[in-house]
């Protein structure tokens, strides 16, 4: 496929081994790597163990119709290009319905095939080329650059997305950063980020999911009980305490953190973390 320099796999599906071969043949000396299989058991192996890139697939099968066979294999997102004898309307119309891309009849046209092989492997190139940008474009979007977290912005959705087991907060606020150099603030970001890691077993214990909620403070929303949270922020204080500690032996200023956790009712947990409540703003 043009710009990943990787040898695109074609897998052919078709129960007569002559067709088998002949596509073979020629696929290879257009320079792609081709399985085959002859048997619909052993497709459905072959797409699990070697992704192939685009699914050549014969329709009158034992055991299994290749309709069925694409219906089956039609979450994995491959490409599917049905060959067959079967050239009536309500085949073709069959063989889209099922997930195929395109439905070429026998006997067929090789240089047509190709064509055809090399403009779906195109096709689906540019669209996990968008999907990739539209991953990073989310993670931009609902990640903190600085250490890797959830965002606010994250939050704001989640919180609209949440149902009331969610009856827990953990926040951990740091000390006042306009008191603290840039190099000071990057460092915090740095301990926001070596603490999220270092908590997050204990978080995960919760159910909970950690956010940055503002340069100073981060927060988990959890699903615990009073004795839950008393737990928790007495590990996540533990992990502090050992983080100062190695700093200072690294002859660093340690990082002045208060944690508490408690239970906040859902109907109050957006009004919490926010704003807009009595309790507002951290």
């Amino acid at each position: 496929m043009k710009g990943t320099g990787r040898q695109p796999t074609i897998l052919v599906v078709d129960d007569e081994r002559s067709n088998l071969e002949i596509l073979r043949v020629f696929l290879s000396s257009l320079g792609y790597r081709v399985l085959l299989a002859d048997y619909p058991l052993d497709a459905v192996r072959m797409v699990h163990h070697d992704r192939p890139d685009i699914l050549l697939l014969d329709v009158m099968m034992p055991d299994v119709d290749g309709f069925a066979l694409a219906r089956v294999l039609g979450d994995f997102g491959i490409p599917i290009l049905f060959i067959s004898a079967k050239s009536q309307k309500e085949d073709i119309l069959l063989g889209l319905s099922s997930g195929g891309l395109d439905y070429i009849t026998k006997p067929f046209d090789l240089d047509i095939l190709s064509h055809k092989i090399a403009l779906h492997l195109e096709s689906a190139q540019q669209m996990r080329a968008l999907q990739r940008e539209n991953d990073q474009l989310k993670q931009r979007m609902y990640m903190d650059p600085e250490t890797g977290l959830f965002n606010r912005t994250y939050l704001e959705g989640v919180l609209g997305a949440l149902n009331e087991k969610y009856n827990a907060v953990l926040t951990l606020q740091l000390g006042n950063l306009e008191t603290h150099s840039e190099m000071e603030r990057e460092e915090h970001s740095g301990f926001l980020k070596e603490i999220g890691g270092l908590c997050s077993a204990h978080i995960k214990k919760h159910q909970g999911i950690l956010f940055r909620l503002s340069p100073d403070v981060c927060c988990a929303i959890l699903r615990t009980s009073r004795q839950g949270c008393e737990e928790l922020a007495v590990r996540v204080r533990a992990e502090i305490s050992q983080y100062n500690e190695s700093r200072l032996l690294a002859g660093l200023r340690p990082v002045e953190a208060s944690v508490e956790a408690k239970l906040i009712p859902y109907a109050s947990m957006r009004s919490f973390l926010l704003g807009g409540g009595s309790e507002a703003n951290i």
